[in-house]
């Protein structure tokens, strides 16, 4: 908390930082304008003037240094390196009245630059404070005008010489721009105050937000560890028992030996989501490590054409690879889940094309990438689906119609595979034509 305080009071620094960097180059500009006039500033020279921008460009540029640098570390440090910062303006500020004219300047408008960039450092107390000095180092300028401790500088040609050393004019004066100055302080001090307040319901809203984010990812990591100890053993035993049965097929009628199968195939896709919500409950929790190795990529294809031989020779399609086996392909990666995204792509080849069409496989290997596509011919994604098919549990209407039984969570997991290896996935498709998928994988991990 200590730390993200600090940070935010850096923040603050430099916006007040960027803000002198603003009002210090109007004034410059106000000034050269008012002199250039021939009638006002008439004893403001343009040595001061330049002289005064220089020192406070050169102010302002120490103490940002500081800051960026990170060599003021405390909070405490900062609030005071940034208080004598506006005091200093306040000084410059006063300087300006005083050559511009003094009781006759309009120029005490410049502390109100002042007083609002020390709001989004301090609270209202310390624009209050602000607003306080530069009430009375006014005051103090005006008064020692009248008193003739510092020289008065008349604003016109043809200003009254002693209009400074008039008693009433010097009061009301004085009063009349301390409370504005007051006045204004009150108001900046009033909106920084709700400023902070807002700024402060954000963040309990934002906190709130996450707690709430956290307790459902507990809740669903619980859900999930439950489902994998509890579920998947009773589906394991299902299907090691279904397995038996389904050895002794000579025992069964036809139609029950076809149930048998069904009630085995459900067990397995029902171990299949099991297996894939824990992979993302995995792949998605920041403590999870990959397991590296170094392997030929051609050997995991060989491996997931063969075991899904059967899904392709029962739609009559022929999948087109060995091209590439030859020239060994070599990836460092994490074997089991690298498979798994072969094996999703080859599969949604499968299911998702036309029967007796071929589905075609393919590696290449360029500046340190190693690239695998696959393509079908089939169904392909429609435009409005296509921001939507890497998203949790998503199917559209087509792929529902040609395989029911799919989970929708295949290509999610595939895309956080990729994301772990500092790879891509993604895709080119045309509707009810030819679709590509692609992954991008770092030779080197």
């Amino acid at each position: 908390m200590q730390k993200q305080n600090i940070k935010n009071l850096v923040d603050a620094s430099h916006t007040a930082f960027q803000a002198r960097w603003i009002y210090v180059t109007l004034i410059f500009f106000v000034g050269l304008i008012t002199k250039v006039s021939g009638v006002l500033n008439i004893n403001f020279s343009f040595g001061l003037i330049i002289s005064l921008v220089l020192l406070s460009i050169a102010n302002n540029s120490f103490w940002y240094l500081f800051v960026k640098r990170g060599i003021l570390r405390s909070a405490r440090a900062i609030k005071f390196m940034t208080f004598w910062q506006f005091l200093f303006d306040i000084v410059v500020v006063t300087i300006i009245i005083n050559f511009a004219g003094g009781i006759e300047s309009i120029s005490f408008i410049f502390y109100f630059f002042v007083i609002i960039a020390a709001s989004y450092v301090y609270d209202e107390n310390g624009v209050y404070l602000i607003s306080f000095l530069s009430l009375a180092i006014y005051d103090l300028l005006i008064f020692a005008e009248y008193n003739g401790w510092v020289m008065h500088y008349p604003r016109y040609v043809f200003s009254d010489p002693n209009l400074h050393t008039n008693i009433d004019v010097t009061l009301v004066n004085s009063f009349t721009i301390s409370a504005v100055i007051i006045i204004a302080g009150f108001f900046i001090g009033y909106l920084s105050k709700q400023r902070r307040l807002k700024e402060k319901e954000r963040l309990h809203e934002k906190d709130m937000g996450i707690a709430a984010v956290k307790r459902t990812e507990e809740i669903r990591s619980r859900f999930i560890t439950v489902l994998t100890h509890q579920f998947r053993t009773p589906l394991t035993h299902i299907k090691l028992a279904l397995a038996t049965l389904l050895e002794q097929k000579e025992e069964f009628r036809p139609e029950q030996f076809g149930w048998l199968e069904e009630c085995w195939s459900a067990s397995e896709r029902s171990i299949m989501l099991v297996d894939k919500l824990v992979k993302i409950k995995d792949l998605e929790s920041r403590h999870f490590t990959l397991s590296l190795e170094k392997f030929a990529l051609n050997d995991i294809i060989d491996a997931c054409v063969e075991s899904l031989g059967f899904m392709a020779a029962r739609k009559n399609m022929k999948i087109r690879w060995g091209a590439e086996r030859e020239k060994k392909i070599f990836i460092e990666a994490d074997r089991g889940l690298v498979t798994l995204v072969v094996e999703t792509l080859i599969e949604n080849a499968i299911d998702y094309g036309k029967d007796g069409s071929e589905a075609s496989i393919k590696i290449t290997e360029a500046d340190g990438q190693v690239q695998l596509t696959v393509t079908n011919t089939g169904i392909g994604i429609e435009p409005s689906d296509r921001t939507k098919i890497f998203g949790r549990f998503f199917r559209s209407s087509k792929a529902m119609l040609l395989a029911a039984n799919r989970s929708g969570l295949s290509l999610y997991l595939s895309r956080l595979v990729m994301r772990r290896h500092r790879g891509k996935i993604w895709f080119s498709s045309e509707p009810d034509r030819i679709t590509t998928f692609f992954i991008s994988l770092p030779k080197n991990g």
